[in-house]
Parts: C-alpha cells; sequence; structure tokens
C-alpha cells in the first residue's frame, strides 16, 4: 500500500488537510483544558470545550423546545 506524502497531493487538498488538521488540533486543546480546569463558571476570555459550548447557546438559543422525555 502507498502512503501519499504531502508534496505528492494537489495543492487544494493539501490546505484542505492542513486546515482540518489545525481544527482537529483547536478542539483537542480546548477538551484537554476544559479536564484541567474542571467544572467552573463561565468567564470571558475562557477556551475551554465548556466555556466555548456556553457562549455559543448564550448566543444561538435552541429554536425549538424539546418536548420528548427520555
Amino acid at each position: 500500500m502507498k502512503t501519499t506524502q504531502p508534496k505528492d497531493l494537489p495543492e487544494n487538498e493539501r490546505i484542505l488537510k492542513n486546515k482540518t488538521r489545525w481544527v482537529m488540533g483547536i478542539i483537542d486543546d480546548a477538551m484537554d483544558l476544559s479536564e484541567k480546569l474542571g467544572k467552573h463558571e463561565l468567564t470571558n476570555g475562557c477556551l475551554c470545550y465548556r466555556c466555548i459550548t456556553k457562549r455559543k447557546r448564550m448566543l444561538y438559543p435552541p429554536i425549538k423546545k424539546w418536548k420528548y422525555h427520555l
């Protein structure tokens, strides 16, 4: 099985792979920070996954209420 090296890929594919790797790195860092900090209040400038999710929910609340109970 032949593995492709970055120089073998077309330019747009290489850019897409680099962007994907960058985004996954940011998500991993946010998850690690969230585990390290533990449960804490929402603070401005905190880049842990929990605070990012809380800010997102405050900016874009769910449109409909969930009507089913699990």
